[in-house]
């Protein structure tokens, strides 16, 4: 496993840093979350210990804060955060934090759903619909009164705009995509 950081967030706004990765498993902290799917806080010597030695640590953070973002089983992101009030940190909090990266997870997962259908057009929609029903092209043409040549017209553009390979690849992202 790997980590990989784009953004860095603090209360002026977030600064872009790049690309880092990591092997996951040098966070502890961070590899229990993810693991385990539940938010993790930890403080004093914990903290220390858990945060690679490879990065500098300001002397003011002495908290650390890890919400994994997921779906399910499907850990795809996490939140972290060292400016955090240590005496407010319930098992409860915790848990809404979990709850909260769950949710996260979910709305992402359903942004990415809609932007993967909203790339296609209705109609090719439409037609990706009645492939993965089984209709042939001559089907297809007289159920929905056009050409057999404009329904491939619109497969041959819903591959294209689905980066496919074929009819079949582009049945397939959109089923993985949840789209149909």
């Amino acid at each position: 496993m790997s980590l990989k950081v784009l953004f860095f967030l603090n209360e002026e706004g977030g600064s872009h840093i790049g690309e880092i990765r990591e092997e996951i498993r040098s966070f502890p902290i961070i590899y229990s979350a993810i693991v385990e799917k539940k938010a993790k806080f930890c403080t004093g010597m914990d903290y220390l210990k858990n945060i690679s030695i490879k990065y500098s640590i300001s002397s003011q953070n002495n908290a650390f804060l890890i919400v994994p973002i997921f779906i399910g089983h499907y850990v795809f992101g996490y939140i972290c955060s060292t400016q955090i009030d240590m005496d407010k940190i319930t098992e409860k909090l915790l848990d809404d934090f979990t709850a909260f990266g769950n949710v996260i997870g979910q709305l992402i997962i359903q942004a990415r759903d809609h932007k993967k259908g909203s790339i296609l057009s209705k109609r090719e929609l439409e037609v990706m619909r009645q492939i993965a029903l089984g209709d042939s092209t001559k089907e297809m043409a007289d159920f929905m009164n056009l050409s057999e040549l404009t329904i491939n017209q619109y497969v041959k553009s819903a591959i294209k705009k689905l980066q496919a390979k074929n009819r079949t690849h582009a049945i397939s992202i959109l089923y993985q995509e949840g789209v149909i």
